[in-house]
């Protein structure tokens, strides 16, 4: 029955897709538009045709921009299987903007720009199945609060990016959509959730893309494709009109935020994004004025931690951190040590939020579905009953300290979920505290324990996803930036440390996978206090010119 289903959803894709392209065709027809003047739009950065966009005497057709980029698109599918549709409506909207008067153009700050949505977002007229074939047929109605907004400042949405089945994943993949492939190696995962939108912005397929972040969906891809992207408070920008992938989400502040190729980028985003209230009284539930922005100061005094003890970063990630850390120091900056709780109560308490439920959730969202096979490992982890995992928690010790800790986790009454929002309440108050006593604003950190990796491999590391499910459990800002490649001395340092590692089946996984991982993405991921969004983006842009300046 299921792979029946399956089957069906497939040609009706096929034929959804068969029909955009033949509209196109006749798009393309209507404008004429010539390969050099595609060629140029698409070679400007989005902060150069955000300017051309601005000025009567420089600006593009809607039309034209669009034509480019879909265009582009088409090649980058076809190598990357990052999309799963083009909107056709964006055809129309490109019209009706370019029959504004020019007073009204200059009154929309992303006059004619495309963008891409990630595949969680609702788009009327279009399934929201997060690669689940059992939702392929209940098209939506309504929008979301982040797209339309953009859209009112003069952007187009005008695709559909990839997921992974059932969303929480690391492996942007699903039986319905397949696999998608990172831009830097075509065997390596993008990441996950939003891996369709940091593989689509990689290879020049979109000027920015929009996603959302419950345990690092929009930090992981940015990482493993090697672009820049933050994730704000909740309440900061709150999106109506979404799936989240598991339904009522406990303590986990479910974040959205935007991709872009540089971090001085996402500043230019975010303060179009807040050029006035008009999103907050849209969606009340966002705090008033959004973002602010002030005079950048260098901060005296910056803090770090170099792991949180799950995974330690492997040397290609390790060094990416301590480049900048050294290269903060040289420019006058004091590191301070940031002191975590010690991994026993931080990776049990972090898994538990992840997973409020123990997966039940989870489990009925797969139900009749054909489980795409990188999924599998996380859906079959999901159905061992409770005391199954207990016993072999024990035992696990031994060979995994790692796996033992995921075994053992899981919420067996309602007092332990109590318990643990308060463990919780007590760890963010800790944080605040080093903060306030230290006088420091930003803490430096792994961006992630491994870089992009291939899908054999992550399929077997969720676990690693504690290092930025952290700061969504504590409802921090965090944002991350690309300041480097894994090189082949990264894995020489790799055989050496990992030629111990006896039994232990998680690190294994990381070894064999990160020794396929020379010329993927590295940086660091970058934390503030609650609601400091604004200085957050100002340090990710010096970091990212500083560490520039010092390659």
């Amino acid at each position: 029955m299921a792979q029946k289903q399956l089957a069906r959803a497939k040609e009706r894709l096929s034929l959804i897709n068969t029909e955009f392209k033949t509209n196109f065709d006749k798009f393309i027809k209507k404008y004429n538009i010539e390969n050099e003047l595609m060629n140029e739009i698409l070679s400007k950065k989005m902060e150069d045709l955000f300017e051309c966009q601005s000025k009567e005497e420089t600006r593009y057709k809607a039309a034209y921009v669009l034509i480019a980029y879909i265009d582009k698109c088409f090649v980058i599918n076809d190598q990357f299987n990052c999309i799963q549709y083009f909107f056709s409506e964006a055809f129309n909207r490109a019209e009706q903007l370019d029959n504004l008067t020019n007073d009204e153009k200059n009154k929309l700050p992303l006059f004619g720009i495309p963008f891409s949505v990630k595949g969680n977002f609702l788009m009327p007229g279009y399934p929201c199945d997060i690669g689940l074939t059992k939702r392929f047929n209940q098209i939506q109605t309504k929008k979301n609060s982040v797209v339309e907004h953009l859209e009112s400042l003069g952007g187009i949405p005008f695709c559909y990016t990839t997921v992974p089945q059932g969303l929480i994943s690391l492996c942007c993949s699903s039986p319905l959509y397949g696999v998608t492939k990172n831009f830097h190696n075509k065997e390596c995962t993008p990441g996950g959730s939003s891996g369709g939108e940091a593989c689509l912005l990689a290879a020049g397929g979109t000027l920015f893309g929009i996603g959302s972040d419950l345990a690092g969906s929009i930090r992981i891809p940015a990482s493993m494709c090697g672009v820049a992207a933050m994730k704000p408070c909740q309440e900061t920008l709150f999106g109506y009109n979404s799936e989240k992938g598991s339904g009522g989400v406990s303590r986990l502040a479910l974040s959205f935020g935007f991709f872009t190729k540089y971090a001085y980028q996402q500043e230019i985003l975010w303060k179009i994004f807040f050029r006035d209230d008009s999103y907050c009284k849209k969606v009340p539930l966002n705090i008033p004025n959004g973002i602010i922005f002030e005079n950048f100061v260098k901060p005296k005094k910056v803090a770090y931690f170099k792991t949180t003890g799950f995974i330690n970063p492997v040397p290609s990630n390790r060094r990416a951190l301590e480049d900048v850390l050294e290269s903060l120091k040289n420019d006058g900056c004091q590191l301070i040590e940031f002191k975590l709780p010690p991994i026993e109560s931080l990776a049990p308490l972090i898994f538990n939020l992840i997973l409020p439920d123990n997966g039940a959730w989870l489990c009925e969202a797969y139900k009749g579905e054909v489980v795409d096979e990188y999924i599998k490992p996380f859906y079959n982890a999901l159905t061992i009953p409770g005391f199954v995992k207990r016993i072999g928690s024990y035992f696990a010790h031994w060979i995994s300290p790692q796996i033992s800790i995921m075994a053992s986790t899981g919420f067996s009454d309602t007092i332990s979920l109590r318990n643990a929002h308060d463990d919780l309440d007590k760890m963010i108050s800790n944080f605040i505290t080093q903060f306030q006593d230290n006088e420091f604003d930003f803490i430096v950190c792994p961006q992630y324990p491994v870089p992009g990796i291939p899908y054999k491999y992550m399929a077997y590391l969720g676990g690693t996803a504690i290092d930025t499910a952290l700061w969504n459990a504590c409802n921090f800002p965090a944002g991350v930036i690309t300041t480097d490649k894994v090189n082949e001395n990264d894995i020489i340092e790799l055989d050496k440390e990992y030629k111990d590692i006896g039994w232990n089946i998680m690190l294994k996984n990381v070894y064999e996978g990160c020794k396929k991982s020379v010329g993927m993405p590295i940086g660091v991921q970058i934390v503030s206090l609650p609601y400091q969004e604004g200085k957050l983006l100002q340090f990710m842009t010096y970091v990212e010119k500083l560490m520039a300046k010092d390659n």
